[in-house]
């Protein structure tokens, strides 16, 4: 027999038996949708949470207060002193809430030298107005989505336009807020989530707003940017070295390190569980097998007893095996394409740890690699849970098949 007088033979029963061959197929679609699905949206949200932190630059440092201790201007003042620390800058980092005509809605309230700013956050740009005064305290640049809200029930913001805001200056049962009125005197351009902070929606307003807002003298955080990103970790080692434990220090650079390795494990271990549902269709496969074997027995006899060798016979059940397999690991790629871009809008928040919250987006990435691996995985599986039966079916004495009821 020629190979493709294999795969039409075994095309011919799996057509006989249509109900079993789609119930067999149904079981061996788990295993590989779940593997490209998860695989996709790992590589997905790797993607975007690398995306988002490289926004700061990997020369960036993020130094946070802990431990009761609190940081001022001084601090950043003395910050940039250091060797080979380019810019140190201090900002406050608020929640607002803001009216609408349904449900209020948060949005941040990020003080910080307007200038820095967007030296710190790369590709920020202006879509309309201009950027606040440093001097002027009331004054604010919106986010797109601010500006733009998708929600028809918030309000919308031209320039010009008055925003007024709530923010919140006490926790409890009767926590207390302070309300504060912004013109909007710039539209950023839409520029997605960029790490900790949602430029989006947001408000920036310049440091001096933040300060008569907040009172006293404590900052909410500085941002720290080295000359160069092989003195990250020096600069780092300073820090914590000045502030002896009293202060976090976030170093972009180890946090792309980092978030990558663990999400390596957790691509590795949602893998791994989604190959047991191999051992599923494995299972199928070879009932299935099993079954065709037995109620094609007397056929079996017949195919021998008209000049067909074991090897022969063993290829016709082999085949037959590794088709529904193949056929199993396609359709289950196609089901984990669609399941994937059924979550193509995931959003956040995600906290990674140590207080960062990742507020973000994530679009399914598939590779063809993944995909290939899927499909090959249970075409393999296919052929394994064939091997038994199909030699059962090939070592069949040709008399005793054919006495078979």
């Amino acid at each position: 027999m020629k190979l493709p007088d294999y795969f039409s033979s075994a095309l011919k029963a799996m057509r006989e038996r249509k109900l079993r061959t789609i119930l067999t197929l149904l079981g061996i679609v788990i295993g590989p949708a779940t593997m490209v699905s998860l695989s996709a949206t790992m590589l997905g949200f790797n993607s975007s949470i690398n995306h988002q932190i490289s926004k700061l630059g990997a020369s960036t440092l993020l130094v946070m207060p802990s431990s009761g201790h609190t940081l001022t201007v001084d601090d950043a003042d003395a910050l940039v002193l250091l060797d080979h620390v380019k810019r140190s800058v201090p900002f406050y980092l608020f929640r607002g809430i803001v009216p609408s005509g349904g449900q209020p809605y948060e949005v941040n309230i990020f003080a910080i030298d307007s200038d820095s700013l967007f030296d710190i956050v790369r590709g920020m740009k202006v879509a309309k107005g201009t950027i606040p005064d440093p001097s002027d305290t009331s004054s604010t640049l919106v986010g797109w989505l601010v500006a733009h809200p998708e929600d028809p029930t918030k309000p919308s913001y031209e320039i010009g336009d008055v925003v007024t805001v709530s923010i919140p200056v006490s926790t409890g049962m009767n926590p207390k807020y302070k309300t504060r009125s912004f013109v909007v005197v710039g539209i950023m351009e839409e520029f997605g989530p960029a790490f900790f902070l949602n430029p989006d929606n947001a408000l920036f307003v310049p440091f001096e707003a933040g300060r008569s807002i907040k009172g006293g003298s404590a900052v909410s955080g500085i941002v720290v940017q080295a000359d160069d990103v092989a003195h990250v970790d020096t600069v780092e080692g300073e820090i914590r070295e000045a502030y002896a434990g009293t202060v976090e220090v976030y170093s972009i650079k180890v946090l792309l390190n980092v978030v990558n390795s663990i999400l390596s494990g957790i691509n590795f271990l949602t893998m791994s569980v989604a190959s047991v549902s191999l051992l599923v269709a494995f299972v199928g496969i070879m009932t299935t097998m099993f079954t065709s074997v037995v109620e094609r027995t007397r056929e079996i006899g017949l195919l021998k007893a008209l000049g067909f060798t074991s090897n022969e016979i063993l290829g016709l059940f082999l085949s037959e095996a590794a088709i529904t397999g193949l056929l199993g690991g396609v359709l289950g790629a196609v089901v984990g394409v669609v399941v994937a871009y059924a979550r193509v809008y995931m959003r956040g928040p995600y906290n990674i740890g140590e207080g960062f919250v990742v507020v973000t987006k994530i679009t399914p990435v598939f590779t063809p690699e993944n995909i290939a691996f899927a499909i090959a995985l249970a075409f393999l599986v296919g052929i394994a849970a064939g091997l038994i039966p199909a030699y059962r079916a090939s070592r069949m004495e040709p008399v005793k098949a054919l006495r078979y009821e």
